[in-house]
């Protein structure tokens, strides 16, 4: 990846990033246009739950998408996405649910605690026995290798990806508009930039060295003590960061 660094870097590393994104900045509008194509060629599930937390219904935006391809292909392959698949979006996260409240009962054992997911899932204890059923299941998985990962797996794996990348491609759109917009002069490049210059010019931060010339980052050093006359007359030769 270009441009590796976050928090510790010289200024001439910055101002290379400062000037890639300057350019950038430039094709805005048209990196928008490019990734609204791919979205609509890719299409976009939609799914909701029930109050049984099972599927009720799987979309698509386009009948003709990507997306829409894959879930008809799953459905060829005898497959069942409300009952097999258990998509979700991005915007319907799951997350562990709040547990009962404490409690001075004694006999009250749950209390504090929840293994219970908010898609209606429990956490899997350890069980003992597992390995027992586990290897005739395998025996009777064993010989269908090759269809379950034809008729299944593949298609699965695809529609998933298919599904995260629709998510991704929407929220880079999202930044990217929020970037355009005019009356939140914050969000532009400069603005950015000018953030990340008042983030390590604060006093007592000690991440950026400053030199224009090191483009490579290659005299980064350590943190000098600023009481220490030593450290001072030494910070020019280790790239001391104060």
């Amino acid at each position: 990846m270009a441009f590796q660094f976050t928090g510790t870097f010289t200024t001439g590393q910055l101002l290379k990033l400062y000037e890639f994104a300057k350019w950038q900045e430039q094709d805005i509008l048209k990196r928008i246009t490019f990734l609204q194509l791919r979205l609509s060629i890719n299409g976009i599930i939609n799914v909701s739950y029930g109050p049984d937390n099972h599927p009720v219904s799987i979309t698509t935006s386009d009948p003709n998408s990507y997306a829409a391809r894959l879930l008809d292909a799953y459905v060829l392959m005898g497959g069942n996405p409300k009952q097999e698949l258990l998509l979700r979006n991005k915007s319907d996260p799951v997350y562990l649910t709040t547990g009962a409240p404490f409690s001075f009962d004694d006999d009250e054992l749950t209390e504090g605690y929840s293994n219970i997911l908010s898609n209606g899932m429990r956490l899997k204890e350890g069980h003992i026995f597992d390995s027992v059923v586990g290897i005739q299941t395998e025996k009777l998985k064993r010989w269908q290798r090759g269809p379950t990962k034809g008729k299944r797996e593949q298609l699965e794996y695809k529609i998933y990806k298919c599904l995260d990348y629709s998510d991704q491609l929407e929220e880079e759109i999202a930044l990217l508009e929020m970037m355009t917009n005019a009356s939140d002069p914050t969000q532009s490049v400069d603005a950015k930039y000018a953030a990340v210059v008042a983030a390590y010019t604060t006093p007592g931060v000690a991440t950026v060295v400053q030199n224009d010339a090191d483009l490579f980052g290659l005299n980064i050093g350590k943190i000098i003590d600023p009481l220490s006359p030593s450290d001072v007359r030494q910070a020019p030769e280790i790239g001391g960061r104060f």
